[in-house]
């Protein structure tokens, strides 16, 4: 098998992306990029130069029908909703001819590794009262993190050399319980937890499926209205408060960040391959 390059796997992503966008529309579910695929949009009318994925949101409840509906010649989506083997809390578009993918944070038990995806994550409910606002995205955080100790220590990193399979060793036996374990039970928590709050009964959204910052906050407005932006030799949809939302989980999002800091992220982890 050959090893994919960045520019490959921005390709079969894009074409990923342009299949769910026309999935989207002929069903209308209502999706916007998020994230660096946002921020790429808005700054280069495309990926990020050194960015190696694409993300999207899809509110709670049209994120359920999407799981349940999707259909595509030569994808499929994984989502706990639709399998049981599944072991993160959003879904993933993932393409299952061209490419295959070995990956040290392994999310969904299967015999053979799938290729390429994009991210789908669900927007849910959070509470308007920032102290109840903290204190749950506190308790999600620690769902999450329960659930990717055990998927970390399931994973294969020889790909990835003999410092990383020493290290995965080593923590296999220093976590005999996090190892053997299964984390499904501790994804349902997470999955119960997420949406614990029926959406639409407050005026703040959140992406909890991989919570990393607290302040990924949207004020449900920003998310409803919508429109249509270049991102590379296509359109899709972004929200049209894409201004308030970059500024508040980037700052002065226009502005390059220090060459130290311009990598990819899967690439990091995960090894792509042309079947």
């Amino acid at each position: 098998m050959k090893e994919m390059c960045l520019a490959d796997l921005q390709s079969v992503s894009l074409d990923i992306l342009r299949d769910v966008h026309a999935f989207c529309v002929g069903h209308d579910i209502p999706y916007t990029l998020a994230y660096g695929s946002l921020l790429g949009a808005i700054r280069h009318d495309g990926f990020i130069p050194w960015d190696d994925d694409v993300d999207i949101f899809i509110p709670r409840p049209e994120y359920d029908r999407f799981c349940r509906t999707f259909r595509a010649e030569g994808l499929e989506c994984v989502s706990s909703l639709t399998h049981p083997d599944c072991l993160i809390a959003f879904a993933r578009v993932r393409d299952t001819r061209r490419t295959l993918a070995v990956n040290r944070y392994p999310w969904v038990f299967e015999r053979e590794n799938r290729g390429c995806w994009i991210d789908v994550f669900p927007l849910d409910a959070m509470p308007d009262d920032p102290a109840a606002y903290s204190e749950r995205y506190k308790k999600i955080q620690g769902l999450y993190k329960q659930v990717f100790r055990r998927r970390k220590l399931k994973g294969d990193a020889r790909p990835f050399g003999t410092v990383r399979v020493l290290k995965q060793f080593l923590h296999r036996i220093q976590h005999p319980g996090w190892f053997l374990g299964d984390p499904r039970p501790h994804l349902r928590k997470l999955e119960a937890e997420m949406v614990r709050i029926p959406y639409g009964s407050t005026s703040l959204v959140s992406q909890l499926g991989c919570p990393d910052n607290e302040k990924d906050c949207f004020r449900m407005e920003w998310m409803t209205d919508r429109i249509l932006h270049r991102f590379g030799d296509g359109e899709f949809y972004i929200p049209a408060a894409y201004d308030e939302i970059l500024k508040d989980m980037f700052g002065d999002y226009m502005q390059l960040p220090p060459p130290e800091l311009r990598l990819p992220l899967q690439l990091d982890h995960i090894k792509f391959y042309w079947r």
